[in-house]
C-alpha cells in the first residue's frame, strides 16, 4: 500500500486569453523525505520546460527538501519553482513504550504527521489555488483538475503480484494501514498515476496495472533524479575526495534512510561486521528524522561517536566508480538511485514498503543479496552475518553476477 502525494494541474490563460492556455503545476508532497525529495526532483524536471511549479508544504519540511536535494545546481535561483511555506501543528512525541521494537522508526510520529498534513493543508492549499499570482491569473472558466500522484515505490507495480500476508507481516502498523486505505477510498477523481520507475525495471507490473485499471493513465517517469553530475559544482564533499583515491568497485556504502534508528547494540554489530569484512566502506550513521524539525536534535547521541556531518550526497556516492555495493534499507529512492547507477544492493529492509522493494531487488531483478530473513527481523544481526554478506556482495562470484 502506498501513501499518495498530490499534484494539481491547473489550466490557466495569460491575460484571460483563452486562445493561449498554459499550465501550472501545484505539488503537495506528504512531509516525508521519500516523497519530498522525489517531488522536488520532479519540480526541476517540469520547470525545465518553462512550466511554473508551486511546491507546497510546511516551512520546516520545505527547508529540509531544499537542503537535502543533490544533483541540481542553484535550485534556489530557479524562478519557475515557487516554494510556499504553510503551517502544520506540532506533533508531540510518543512514549517509547508505544513504539514497536520490530519496526525501528517513528511509527506514531509519522502517522500523526501524515494525518496532520492531509487535514491541515487542505484549506490553505485550496485558497492557494484560488489566489491570483503576480505572473498570471486563473480565470473562473478554467477549473483546476487533479492528477493524483503516486510517486511512491515504483515497486508498488509488482506488489499486486506478491503474496499479501507474507509481505505485509510486521511491515506497517494497523493505524498506518488504515490511513493508507482511507486515502485510497477518497480517490477516484484522478486522471492517472505517476511512478518513479521505468519500464526497463518493471514493465511486467506496469503492464499489469494498465490492464487492471484501464480508466487511468499510467506514467513510468523515473528515475526522477539526475543521471549525470550537473555542471557548476564548486566543491566536492570530503567523502567524494576520499573515494577518488580508492580502487574501482572497492568500497561498500551503507545507509538506512531517514526513518530508521538502529539500536546501540545493532550499531556496534554493524561497525564490527564492516571492519571484519576487510572492505573499505562509507557508513551513514544517523537517527530517524524528528517529525517536527529534522534539524532540532540531529545525531547528537549516537555511539560510537562520529564527526558531526551534513546530509550525505548519496546520489554522487553511488555514481562514483569506487563504489561497488550498497547496504540499504531499500527505500524506493535508494533502490532507484542504486539501480540507475549500476550498484548491487545488500538488502536490509526495516519497515513499510521496504520489504517488498527488497523482494523485487533480490528475487525478481536478482541484483542484490539479502542481509537477513524477514522472519528474524526482531533479532540482532550479528557482526559475523554482516561480514559474510559484505564479502558475498563485494568479492564473491555471486556478488559479481548480481
Amino acid at each position: 500500500m502506498a501513501f499518495q502525494s498530490s499534484i494539481s494541474v491547473v489550466k490557466y490563460s495569460l491575460n484571460d486569453n483563452i486562445e493561449q492556455p498554459r499550465l501550472v503545476e501545484v505539488l503537495v508532497p506528504l512531509p516525508s523525505q521519500g516523497h519530498m525529495g522525489q517531488l522536488l526532483h520532479l519540480s526541476h524536471l517540469i520547470s525545465s520546460y518553462n512550466i511554473p511549479v508551486h511546491f507546497v508544504g510546511s516551512s520546516t519540511h520545505n527547508h529540509q527538501a531544499k537542503t537535502r536535494l543533490h544533483g541540481w545546481v542553484h535550485h534556489d535561483d530557479n524562478d519557475q519553482i515557487h516554494i510556499h511555506d504553510l503551517q502544520l501543528p506540532t506533533i508531540y512525541p510518543t512514549s517509547p513504550s508505544n513504539i514497536d521494537s520490530t519496526m525501528p522508526f517513528l511509527t506514531d510520529h509519522l502517522q500523526h504527521l501524515l494525518e496532520a498534513s492531509t487535514v491541515h493543508l487542505r484549506e490553505p492549499v485550496y485558497h492557494l489555488l484560488q489566489e491570483p499570482s503576480k505572473k498570471f491569473t486563473i480565470p473562473q472558466k478554467f477549473k483546476p483538475f487533479q492528477l493524483n500522484n503516486i510517486i511512491t515505490p515504483g515497486s508498488e507495480c509488482c506488489h499486486n503480484n506478491l503474496p499479501t500476508t507474507e509481505l505485509f507481516e510486521g511491515c506497517i502498523t494497523k493505524e498506518m494501514w488504515d490511513f493508507a486505505v482511507n486515502q485510497v477510498n477518497l480517490l477516484g477523481f484522478e486522471l492517472g498515476w505517476l511512478y518513479n520507475s521505468t519500464r526497463v525495471i518493471e514493465k511486467t507490473y506496469i503492464s499489469l496495472l494498465e490492464s487492471l485499471k484501464t480508466d487511468m493513465k499510467h506514467f513510468a517517469i523515473g528515475p526522477l533524479h539526475p543521471m549525470v553530475r550537473a555542471k557548476g559544482f564548486e566543491s566536492k564533499h570530503q567523502c567524494l575526495e576520499w573515494l577518488d583515491k580508492q580502487g574501482k568497485n572497492s568500497v561498500i556504502y551503507a545507509s538506512f534512510g531517514s526513518t530508521t534508528s538502529l539500536t546501540q547494540d545493532q550499531i556496534h554489530e554493524l561497525a564490527n561486521g564492516l571492519d571484519l569484512s576487510g572492505q573499505k566502506f562509507i557508513w551513514v550513521l544517523r537517527k530517524a528524522d524528528d517529525p517536527n524539525d529534522v534539524y532540532a536534535k540531529d545525531n547528537k547521541t549516537l555511539e560510537p561517536q562520529l564527526p558531526q556531518g551534513d546530509w550525505t550526497p548519496q546520489l554522487e556516492i553511488l555514481a562514483h566508480t569506487s563504489v561497488g555495493g550498497f547496504m540499504s534499507h531499500c527505500g524506493w529512492n535508494s533502490c532507484m538511485e542504486s539501480l540507475s547507477m549500476v550498484v548491487p544492493i545488500a538488502a536490509w529492509p526495516m519497515h513499510s514498503n521496504q520489504l517488498r522493494n527488497a523482494y523485487l531487488v533480490t528475487d525478481v531483478l536478482r541484483v542484490g543479496v539479502v542481509v537477513r530473513d524477514w522472519a528474524h527481523r526482531s533479532e540482532l544481526v550479528t557482526s559475523n552475518l554482516i561480514e559474510n554478506v559484505v564479502k558475498s556482495l563485494m568479492v564473491s562470484n555471486e556478488g559479481k553476477s548480481r
